[in-house]
């Protein structure tokens, strides 16, 4: 052991002093001191394990301590951090009885003393009032016993509780220290699932730089974690993205998960479990409660609506049970359109009761509703889309500017709409249960409550809250002066996770309709990529955004926004020697030009894909010559070509400020175009280029 221990500390003292830094027991005792390790020294116990003679080594009792100093060591030598299981039986080796240790808290003789936060969760906030499910916790924690390697599958409608239940087992073990790891995974998205995968990087001891497979490669070393990839849409997104040990659940509303996982189907409550429910949740035993959950379908989403209604109003079970079946909720129910297949009546029922109150008195909160119904459930951070209060409709765009009393009061008088605080009108819809709090600033929301939003809408005023949607995603990616690196990461990260999201409903027939929108969406997918040029999972994502973008457009209008994405896309492949993809996204740009553009320019685009089957047929990495040529095509795709598309329109100018910066090649531009750079160009988000996307009635 202590050979390991010596080599080690050499690498570590010789990385050290490439770095210009000291290596000393102070030093060690500094970074020690502090979070992950959280170690305060009361002696010199790492100068006992390795004195100069090494005869007089003293055995080290605390494998805890050890483990931190050696992923210390591991850190400053520059090296990838070790594997703990190693490391642990090197110490029980060296001792001949190991006298047990709290994992949490660990003392030893040598005068250290440690804490080590060993249990690294993400996990978001326990579910209040978890009820039954007794018998499924039960087989779910036998199906993973089964053998160190284990994937779950927990399936079933949208409602029933797929999600509560995972999260109620996570957090059950994690407090039992069952597992070192447990990480909550948004898997309905491939951007947000790469995010959380990526977050657990540093708590491995993995580099700034590492990527996704980086992360499950390590995780495949160790075995004592638990992964919860949540809401997977589809069996194909999580292939290739599992560690090849631990344990993983999934939750799905697929059913196709015999070929990747044990299924475990999630059903609707029991009439007890429902009744118990209603009752735990109000704080009422009333004997209503069965008749109320037997209308309700014993649906979990159902009920807990109905019960945030009872609390919100003060309104017993029975008296609930009686506005469930008025003429008047049934005929709303048939007026908003919301009796559908895609979700149960009795999910709209509940939701149109509470949207009514809001409607009549908390105008902005249902604004709020509709805006979240647009964007990525899982994650939404009000604190950066509501930064923009100018890009929203009244009231919300009031109680976003956070007005003092005497504001409000003259707002109130000016408009004639009441005056709501930001905090009271998320704290509405945390309480209405429409919304979930994960932190201070973030919320998500049930997609079946996104659907029944959208529905309720109808299609016009459905349309205009998309596009607010749309500007405040857009106006998330941070201009000069640039943030501080957490809030810019923070700000990119949100605006991948709903961009790509917006791209996501392209699909779902929901194309941008008007020439800004386009080119916000398009600037939305070329943003996907920025600052991840090598990891490999974002260049497939951006491509397949691009593709889905041009298919949904029908290559009718702005073709050359189209091909922005496609050429930006391969430029970057091409400067990281990935010429085979490089290429495919080069042919896929001259495709969706199509004969928007002169021959000349397709030349160049033909001279960049032939660059790139040489150097891929060569494997040799791309050279200058290469690189210039594909700058070349960039600029002529980016500029040439869809200015020529776009001549006659005046937004063209800011469109490009906004997507690559005021700088030589935009002053192009402007120049080409006939306007002034220097004093007559619309800065970015300006009226000209962010136009009211509509007026919203409610």
């Amino acid at each position: 052991m202590y050979s390991e221990l010596y080599a080690l500390k050499s690498r570590a003292e010789a990385g050290r002093r490439a770095a210009g830094k000291v290596f000393s027991q102070r030093e060690l005792e500094k970074a020690l001191s502090k979070p992950p390790y959280s170690i305060t020294f009361r002696g010199q116990a790492i100068s006992d394990w390795l004195p100069e003679d090494a005869a007089k080594a003293k055995v080290p009792r605390d494998a805890d301590v050890v483990w931190a100093v050696v992923r210390l060591w591991c850190h400053w030598a520059e090296e990838r951090e070790p594997n703990e299981n190693y490391w642990r039986t090197l110490v029980d080796r060296a001792q001949p009885v190991r006298v047990p240790q709290p994992r949490a808290t660990a003392s030893c003789s040598s005068g250290l003393s440690a804490e080590l936060p060993l249990r690294e969760s993400n996990l978001p906030p326990r579910t209040a009032c978890f009820t039954g499910r007794d018998e499924l916790l039960r087989r779910l924690g036998s199906r993973l016993s089964d053998g160190p390697v284990c994937v779950v599958a927990l399936r079933g409608m949208g409602g029933v509780g797929k999600t509560q239940l995972a999260l109620e087992f996570a957090h059950h073990h994690h407090a039992a220290g069952t597992y070192d790891i447990v990480w909550w995974v948004r898997a309905e998205q491939r951007a947000a699932m790469n995010e959380d995968l990526l977050a657990l990087a540093p708590r491995l001891g993995l580099r700034e730089n590492a990527d996704v497979q980086a992360v499950l490669t390590e995780l495949g070393h160790q075995s004592n974690w638990l992964l919860i990839y949540d809401n997977v849409a589809d069996p194909g997104l999580i292939e290739g993205q599992l560690p090849s040990s631990g344990h993983v659940i999934l939750t799905s509303r697929s059913r196709g998960w015999s070929r990747y996982a044990q299924p475990l189907d999630i059903g609707l409550f029991t009439p007890s479990e429902s009744a118990a429910f209603l009752c735990a949740r109000t704080g009422r035993d009333d004997p209503g409660a069965a008749e109320l959950a037997e209308a309700l379908g014993h649906l979990p989403l159902a009920l807990a609506q109905a019960a945030s209604y009872c609390e919100e109003h003060q309104l017993s079970i029975g008296g609930y049970l009686k506005l469930f079946r008025s003429p008047r909720v049934r005929a709303r129910l048939l007026e908003t359109g919301l009796h559908s297949a895609e979700y149960p009546d009795s999910v709209a029922t509940t939701w149109l009761l509470h949207v009514d109150h809001l409607r009549a008195h908390r105008p902005a909160a249902l604004q709020l509703l509709r805006l979240c119904a647009f964007l990525s459930p899982d994650s939404i951070p009000l604190n950066w889309l509501l930064s923009k209060p100018q890009l929203l409709p009244e009231p919300l765009a009031s109680a976003a500017n956070g007005l003092d009393e005497q504001l409000a009061g003259i707002v109130e008088q000016i408009r004639g709409i009441p005056f709501e605080d930001l905090e009271d009108v998320i704290g509405e819809l945390v309480k209405t249960g429409l919304i979930t709090r994960l932190t201070d600033t973030d919320v998500s929301i049930h997609r079946l409550v996104q659907a029944a939003t959208k529905q309720e809408m109808g299609s016009d005023r459905a349309k205009t809250w998309r596009s607010y949607a749309d500007l405040l995603v857009h106006a998330l990616h941070p201009y000069p002066p640039f943030p501080v690196e957490p809030e810019y990461d923070s700000a990119l990260t949100a605006m991948r996770i709903h961009g790509a999201y917006l791209a996501e409903q392209l699909r779902d027939g929901h194309p941008p309709e008007k020439p800004v929108e386009v080119k916000r969406l398009i600037a939305l997918v070329d943003f996907t990529d920025e600052g991840s040029f090598e990891t490999i999972t974002d260049f497939e994502y951006t491509f397949e955004c691009a593709q889905r973008l041009s298919q949904a457009l029908h290559q009718a209008t702005q073709p050359g926004y189209v091909a922005l994405a496609l050429a930006n896309l391969g430029y970057a492949r091409c400067l990281t020697g990935r010429h085979i993809k490089a290429m495919q996204a080069m042919e896929a740009a001259v495709e969706t030009l199509g004969t928007a553009v002169t021959t000349p320019e397709l030349d160049s685009l033909h001279g960049a894909i032939r660059a790139c089957r040489k150097h891929a047929a060569t494997s040799e990495p791309a050279d200058e010559s290469a690189e210039v040529t594909v700058a070349m095509v960039y600029e002529h795709v980016d500029l040439r070509d869809i200015a020529r598309v776009a001549r006659n329109s005046e937004r063209v100018v800011p469109a490009f400020i906004e997507m690559v910066g005021q700088n030589e090649i935009s002053e192009d531009l402007a120049t080409a175009l006939g306007h002034d750079s220097d004093g007559n160009l619309p800065l970015p988000f300006s009226p000209l280029w962010h136009q009211e996307p509509g007026t919203d009635e409610s």
